[in-house]
């Protein structure tokens, strides 16, 4: 059985019990009995909480009173059917678009794809994270908007205590199936070598949207300041060398001059590739650009005077 409690007070139930015990967070998925992944979901409340745990962290029954609703564990089947995409919210089956080659873009950088099932519930989510201090209005803005506009789905913003990161997280079994249609894969990004899905393949224009959103996440733009200041550098680095060696095919094929793949002096993460000249990253500028704010900033600066574009995500806050 699961039990539905009243909104927030499952999550404060958890909390109660946690702090009644003074429990950490992996102390306490061992006394339940259950993974941290699992007793996560159960305290932000994605998930419904099963009775057998519920009678474990109030055996006084202090919050019977809230419950509200109390269902099998097969009620999800038995209201769907066995093919249920669990929840039922119109999500729209997404078309080959620039904006959903940006997307598989920012889900290769900085995303991941996310399935948990066990004893016939699942969780599904789609997650991209990034830097709170850095990069907030991109994640909070214009990410977002991007589900909303693919998938007609509302993307939720979480930010961890223990870091600076923030999270962009979207809970949906059809959003993540269409998703995996369009070439991704669900689980550790570095096992699967995922990399650009073949469909990206057949449209410069993809290619270029791609582009974009791998830059905008796990790329970095600068400036050279200590030795050659005034000139910058696009780098992309990664362990995935499936992903690096089809990136850098990418942007040959779309007419960038890229050096080879070189080592990382500090290796911490792996191998990285490059662009330097400034025709070129004047070409990526005029080309590419970015839709994130911060490093659309730093673009801006390293192009000669008066060359000024305007860009999708620029035009769109205009409108």
């Amino acid at each position: 059985m699961r039990i539905k409690l009243k909104k927030l007070k499952q999550k404060e139930l958890i909390n109660n019990f946690k702090k009644e015990n003074s429990l950490t967070w992996a102390e306490l998925s061992d006394v339940l009995g259950v993974k941290k992944g699992a007793l996560l979901n159960w305290y932000y409340e994605r998930t419904l909480l099963p009775r057998s745990v519920y009678k474990k962290i109030d055996p006084r029954g202090i919050y019977r009173k809230f419950i509200i609703q109390e269902y099998s564990e097969k009620w999800g089947k038995s209201k769907g059917g066995h093919n249920s995409k669990g929840n039922t919210k119109y999500v729209k089956a997404p078309q080959y678009s620039e904006k959903l080659a940006e997307l598989v873009g920012i889900i290769l950088g900085d995303g991941n794809l996310n399935l948990y099932n066990k004893n016939g519930f699942g969780t599904y989510s789609i997650r991209i994270t990034g830097d709170a201090n850095k990069d907030a209005e991109y994640l909070r803005v214009y990410i977002p908007h991007l589900f909303r506009d693919i998938f007609n789905v509302e993307a939720k913003i979480y930010k961890p205590k223990n870091n600076n990161g923030l999270v962009v997280l979207v809970h949906s079994r059809m959003v993540l199936e269409h998703m995996e249609k369009m070439g991704l894969k669900n689980g550790n990004k570095l096992k699967n070598q995922i990399t650009i899905p073949k469909w990206i393949w057949s449209s410069d224009s993809y290619l270029r949207a791609c582009t974009r959103g791998l830059i905008d996440t796990d790329g970095s733009i600068y400036e050279l300041k200590t030795h050659w200041p005034g000139t910058y550098q696009i780098n992309f680095e990664n362990s995935n060398m499936t992903l690096l060696k089809d990136f850098r095919k990418a942007l040959i094929h779309i007419g960038f001059i890229v050096s080879k793949i070189c080592s990382n002096r500090s290796k911490i993460r792996g191998k990285k590739i490059y662009i330097t000249r400034k025709d070129q990253i004047e070409k990526y500028y005029k080309e590419i650009g970015s839709s994130n704010p911060r490093k659309r900033e730093i673009l801006k600066r390293s192009q000669p005077r008066g060359v000024v574009v305007k860009f999708l995500s620029e035009k769109k806050d205009q409108a």
